[in-house]
């Protein structure tokens, strides 16, 4: 028999087996399941259907069966750091590098500082020109382009306007420790 807990709040499953002094040593003496639990709401499924393997195959279904990623997504990944002065042909030297050397490359990740003026959806159109030809050759050596995207905020007329308004609305966590 397979047992299934579910529970959104804090839980402690606890199983205590009968003791099984005078009992033969192949002869189930039992046991009882306690659930402990904080709260919220409890969903309890028994599979109970043939053998291990049976009800072991009856719980994947109800969960469902995991998913491997996709293949170059185990390979061998490169990036670029949050580097203010790093360019595009910064990263076509890398992956040169690793060409040459005959180091596999899966994929290349790029970090923030190729939005422009760290707007989240853009591209600096100076330092990162070609972007896309370059995703483009990636492509055809089977190579991946990763982009990492760092939202935040942006305020062209004051760069602190939010950080003042949140501290104005007593929005920010404050430290009482004095030091």
């Amino acid at each position: 028999m397979g047992l299934y807990f579910r529970n959104t709040n804090a839980a402690s499953p606890v199983v205590r087996h009968k003791s099984t002094k005078g009992v033969q040593p192949l002869i189930d003496a039992g046991a009882t399941i306690s659930y402990i639990t904080t709260g919220g709401e409890i969903e309890f499924f028994v599979f109970t259907k043939g053998d291990a393997k049976g009800i072991i195959s009856q719980y994947q279904n109800f969960v469902g069966k995991p998913s491997l990623p996709p293949f170059w997504a185990l390979g061998w990944h490169a990036t670029t750091t949050a580097n203010e002065t790093s360019t595009l042909a910064d990263v076509q030297s890398m992956v040169a590098s690793y060409k040459s050397n005959s180091i596999p490359l899966e994929g290349v990740w790029l970090d923030v500082p190729y939005m422009d003026n760290y707007k989240s959806f853009t591209v600096d159109s100076t330092r990162f020109a070609g972007l896309s030809g370059f995703a483009t050759d990636l492509k055809a050596a089977n190579q991946k382009l990763v982009l990492i995207v760092g939202p935040g905020l942006q305020s062209s007329d004051n760069e602190n306007a939010y950080y003042t308004k949140a501290l104005h609305k007593n929005a920010l966590i404050k430290s009482t420790i004095n030091t």
